[in-house]
């Protein structure tokens, strides 16, 4: 009891100084299947300790908002690297720059951050790994930016009170995804592959953890982005695990023309920040941009997050894809390289197969939704062992050479 009551009055008397507080970390072994080492270490702040830091700090919401659509994803245009997540106890650090990829991803060349910066910036503002709370980050983001690129900066920032559905999903949509911290049980990291869904029960513990929300599902789950994948959320699970979010006005996320991935221009963006109850935007910000003209940019059908059907071949159910699934993916030979080995790998008997939907298909469709399925998780994921993942593919889809 003595000994906690000295490391209180040494936290106290931090905070009376001006010091930033260290909230710590811990760590966890977080199983992969395919993983060469079997899966990572995971990093979590002392979640306890990181309250106490926000506690002397006097928060902001945002007021009530314009609605949202039923779903809506920003993030189908890019990956997310785990960005030293699995070395150091960085997800705030992490998270931050998931946003920058969402948000530029939409309009423009993705923001692509130096590590060996990263990790200066990291180390420096937690005072060795020692974890990160809402106003470093906050302030690194507004005051100077992250790691290497200037150019990821933020003007503002408001909290969101996150046991209200409609204002959390507003302003997840209005200003292109938000931060999100939590806490994380076992059986979550257990389940925290691509596409994983994180439900009740959630016992709160004090392995606490920065992520990115960067869209939501019609059924109401909002996708978050943490260890380089995406995965789902429930509304039970996000208010269970005694959660904390914030948006932010950031000026990257227009286009040359001013609008946002939602098709809302910064004119309009920028009163309703204030009008939520944000600082005024300065008139530069907004004058940066041509006005909105007679033809505003159309508001994009939102993307749902893939969707995955169950099939039967031979009595074996197995995971498929829609047939309109995009089956090469864009980007590296390597990629296309590993796509040929997915399909080089697999000679299916010519065999009447039945869809949910009663339709007949044959092995040509077969090797379709298998290689949709490999695209797809390659998206999400951005991994480059891609033998690896070709295996993990196809023990999920139980099918043998």
């Amino acid at each position: 009891m003595k000994r906690l009551s000295v490391l209180f009055l040494l936290l106290c008397a931090g905070l009376a100084n001006g010091q930033p507080m260290k909230i710590s970390t811990s760590r966890e072994w977080r199983p992969m299947s395919g993983h060469a080492d079997g899966g990572h270490v995971a990093h979590f702040f002392d979640h306890k300790k990181y309250k106490e830091a926000k506690a002397g700090v006097q928060s902001r919401f945002i007021k009530a908002l314009p609605a949202a659509p039923e779903s809506f994803d920003f993030g189908t245009k890019t990956t997310y690297p785990m960005y030293l997540n699995d070395q150091l106890g960085c997800c705030f650090y992490t998270a931050c720059c998931h946003h920058q990829r969402t948000i530029t991803s939409n309009v423009g060349p993705v923001d692509e951050f130096d590590m060996s910066v990263f990790r200066q910036r990291y180390l420096t503002l937690s005072g060795g790994d020692n974890g990160l709370y809402d106003e470093q980050m906050q302030k690194e983001w507004r005051d100077r930016y992250l790691a290497n690129v200037k150019e990821a900066r933020i003007i503002d920032w408001l909290y969101v009170n996150v046991n209200d559905d409609a204002t959390l999903d507003s302003a997840i949509y209005h200003f292109i995804g938000c931060q999100f911290t939590m806490t994380v049980p076992r059986r979550w990291i257990e389940n925290s592959g691509p596409g994983f869904v994180w439900d009740v029960p959630c016992p709160v513990n004090n392995s606490g953890h920065a992520t990115h929300l960067r869209g939501k599902k019609s059924n109401g789950n909002r996708l978050l982005v943490t260890w380089s994948v995406t995965g789902e959320i429930t509304r039970a699970g996000l208010k269970a695990c005694d959660p904390s979010a914030f948006v932010v006005f950031n000026v990257r996320m227009f286009d040359k023309k001013g609008y946002a991935p939602n098709g809302l221009h910064v004119t309009h963006l920028a009163k309703v920040w204030q009008d939520g109850g944000g600082k005024q935007i300065p008139a530069a910000v907004i004058a940066a941009f041509p006005p909105p003209g007679d033809d505003p940019a159309p508001v994009p059908v939102p993307v749902p997050f893939k969707e995955f059907g169950i099939g039967t071949f031979n009595g074996i159910k197995f995971r498929m894809v829609p047939l309109d699934a995009e089956v090469y993916p864009a980007g590296t030979k390597a990629k296309l390289d590993a796509l040929q080995k997915a399909l080089d790998a697999f000679r299916v008997p010519e065999q009447k197969k039945a869809t949910p939907k009663g339709k007949a298909f044959n092995a040509d469709t077969f090797l379709h939704e298998f290689a949709a399925d490999y695209n797809e998780r390659l998206r999400l994921t951005g991994r480059d062992d891609y033998e690896r993942l070709l295996d993990e593919v196809k023990a999920e889809w139980r099918v043998k050479k």
